[in-house]
């Protein structure tokens, strides 16, 4: 079978979705380059401050913690070849937002992760919605790049949050215990796994994401996972982020094989 024809060029902010996202292939393909990736950050950050300063606004500083909820939220999107916002992302962000907003985009047939990164964020600046957020009174940003490069496909996540301080935006205190995660139960199809968080010192609230070979499990987003036959063979693994107001968000994993 021959391999399909990559798309002709396309950029979707959030108000576009379906009818043109979903003839994205769904092939497996290959991320980009980890310093190809934060390149790509790199520039839309300098592009949104440098937007923000022609209006006379301050720099939004990158928050380690937003950064990565975005990344996650990309990732699923390119997962699940989909546009939409976060349904979670309340949840995610870190404790101590007075305000909070989010931008979403994809674009493909631009010739490189650049690019069609490039080609997003142009889209988000002519778009008044976007650029509302953009120019939003927020003090802190995480920008999330995922990249399909067997299709040439970009998906692009900016989540916005406005902090009253530095030390809540990022916490100066660190869990004194955060054991390993666990997963319990038998790694089987129509068996149930359970994500062990253990026992965090001070207490925590616990948010959980699956992950089948390192892609997001679109709705897999409690503390227990069933699996199913898509599963089988596969690496199935569990990210449980332990939060508490002033403490810096903290992540632990564990992973297993399904046979």
């Amino acid at each position: 079978m021959r391999p399909a024809a990559p798309p002709a060029r396309r950029i979707l902010p959030l108000a576009s979705l379906i009818a043109i996202v979903t003839v994205v292939a769904t092939t497996v393909a290959p991320a980009a380059p980890a310093d190809a990736a934060t390149a790509a950050v790199t520039s839309v950050l300098d592009r949104t401050n440098s937007y923000r300063a022609s209006a006379g606004l301050s720099k939004l500083k990158l928050h380690p913690v937003v950064k990565d909820v975005a990344f996650d939220w990309s990732g699923t999107m390119r997962s699940k070849r989909s546009l939409s916002h976060n349904p979670r992302i309340s949840i995610e962000m870190p404790d101590g937002s007075r305000a909070s907003g989010e931008n979403v985009g994809y674009a493909c047939g631009y010739g490189s992760l650049q690019k069609n990164t490039n080609a997003v964020m142009r889209a988000w600046l002519n778009s008044s919605g976007h650029r509302k957020n953009i120019l939003g009174d927020y003090t802190d940003i995480g920008i999330g790049i995922a990249y399909d490069s067997g299709r040439d496909c970009v998906w692009a996540t900016q989540n916005f949050g406005r902090y009253t301080s530095r030390a809540t935006a990022i916490p100066v205190y660190k869990f004194t215990e955060a054991p390993h995660t666990r997963i319990l139960g038998t790694p089987a199809v129509g068996r149930t796994l359970t994500g062990d968080h253990g026992n965090w010192s001070p207490n925590a609230s616990f948010a959980y994401r699956w992950y089948r070979d390192g892609e997001f499990i679109t709705g897999a987003t409690g503390r227990r996972y069933t699996v199913t036959k898509a599963d089988k063979g596969h690496d199935i693994t569990v990210r449980i982020f332990g939060k508490r107001s002033g403490y810096k968000t903290t992540v632990r994993g564990a992973r297993v094989t399904v046979r």
